[in-house]
Order: structure tokens, then sequence, then C-alpha cells
């Protein structure tokens, strides 16, 4: 019986300590802090950059597109080569015998002429070699103001996502601190708190992954810009005009029948 009397104080004791340390541990967790400039950081709803600014700078901007009009304007100065005629040519030369009077002069003169239509079939290559250039740098302007555009709206949604964070993070923060308040009142076990405390931490963790995805998404949307890392990049505008509402499939068949360089 004595035994089982010891025992049972031995428990509480352990039971008395553990919470001891608990509460302890809860207390001397650093506080959690939360960064109000979310908005002002990554939007600007006056002087940002609309999506359809995004994508005039990436045309203008985008070190593939630019290589590809490069080639464009090589296959136009190709054609205007192919159209010119081959130009005439003239050979003069003269001998003249040391010591004698036998000289020699002679002059010549040359026009290359084409027959069998050679010129207009070298034309021809180079017209299609222009308009197939030509084509594809409409398809790269059409899939890069694509790209962006989807780049803008993901890096728009991972700002409002990290600010949604941030607010339950915060209003989480405040639930701890209201328990915080109780438990050193000793209307609430210590036990609470540092429960509270464990998911305020996991709200933490769960906002800085998401600040790193939108970090991420910023670069990318920077790299289709042609802008460096460094470089400030702040967004304007909403989910409202980013996408258009879609026709009907017969509508948008045509449409892309008809518009799509790559199927042209």
């Amino acid at each position: 019986m004595f035994s089982r009397i010891v025992k049972k104080g031995l428990c509480l004791s352990l039971l008395l300590f553990a919470t001891g340390v608990i509460f302890v541990a809860a207390q001397t967790q650093p506080l959690v802090q939360t960064d109000n400039r979310t908005l002002t950081r990554y939007l600007d709803q006056i002087a940002g950059m609309t999506a359809d600014e995004a994508v005039r700078i990436a045309l203008e901007n985008n070190g593939e597109l630019i290589a590809l009009r490069k080639e464009r304007d090589a296959a136009r100065a190709l054609v205007k080569q192919a159209g010119l005629r081959p130009n005439p040519s003239v050979e003069f030369s003269r001998q003249e015998q040391i010591g004698g009077a036998d000289n020699d002069t002679m002059i010549g003169g040359s026009l290359p002429l084409e027959l069998g239509g050679r010129r207009s079939a070298r034309i021809a290559v180079a017209e299609r070699e222009l308009a197939v250039r030509e084509k594809s740098v409409e398809d790269r302007e059409r899939l890069l103001a694509s790209e962006v555009r989807m780049k803008f709206g993901e890096a728009l949604a991972a700002t409002l996502k990290l600010k949604f964070a941030e607010d339950v993070l915060e209003t989480a923060f405040e639930q701890f601190r209201l328990v915080q308040a109780r438990v050193t009142e000793g209307k609430t076990a210590p036990l609470e708190e540092n429960m509270t405390l464990v998911a305020v931490n996991r709200l933490r963790s769960i906002r800085e992954t998401q600040a790193g995805n939108t970090e991420i998404a910023f670069l990318e949307l920077r790299n289709l810009l042609g802008m460096k890392p460094e470089q400030p990049l702040r967004l304007r505008g909403d989910f409202g005009n980013l996408v258009a509402p879609l026709p009907i499939l017969a509508a948008a068949t045509a449409n892309a029948l008809q518009a799509r360089p790559d199927l042209a």
C-alpha cells in the first residue's frame, strides 16, 4: 500500500515537472513577427505594372524574341539581295616589253546572264524563308504574351496568398497572447499556451514557405520581362481583366485557324 502511494506521488511530481518545463519553453519561445509591408513590397495599385504593360515590356526586352527578330531582319536582307542582278565586271591588263616595242593592252568586260528562271527561283526561296521567320516571330510573340500573363497572375496570386497567410498568422498570434494572459492570471492551464504556440509556429512556417513561393514567382516574371533580379517590380491590378471569357468551341476553333501563326 505504501509503495502504491509512493508511486502515485512520484508520477504526480513528474507530471507537474513536465508541465512546468512546457510552460517555461512556451515562455522562452521568440515572439512571432509578421511583415506588414507585403502589399507595399509587391503591389502598388497606383504606379505598379499592369498585365498589359508587362506584355509590352516583355515583347520589347525578351532576349529570345530579340534574337528571332534579328533572324527575320537577316531574312529580309536576303530577299533584297536575291532580287539584285549580278554586277557586270570590267578587266584591264597591259604588258610592256623591256627595251622593245612589243606592248600589249587588253580591256575586257562581262555581263552575267541568269537564264532558266534562276533569279525568280532565288527570290522565291528567300521570300519563303522570310515568311517562315516572320511566322516564327509572331508565334513567339503570342506564346510570350500568354506566358507573361500567366506568370503575372501567378505572382499576383502568390502575393495575395502571402498576405492571407500573414493575416491568419497575426490572428493566431493575437489568440496566443490572449491565452498567455489567461495563463498568467491562472485561468488557463500552461499546456494550452504551449499548444497555441505550436499552432502559431506552424502558421509561421506556412507563411515563410509562401514568401519563398512569392519570390520565385516574381523572379520568373522578371526573367520573362528581361529584367535583372535586383530590379524593383510591383504589380497593379486584379484578376478581373486577366482572363477573357472563353468563346464557344466553334468560334474558338475558327479564330485559332485564322489567327495562330503556327497553324497558318
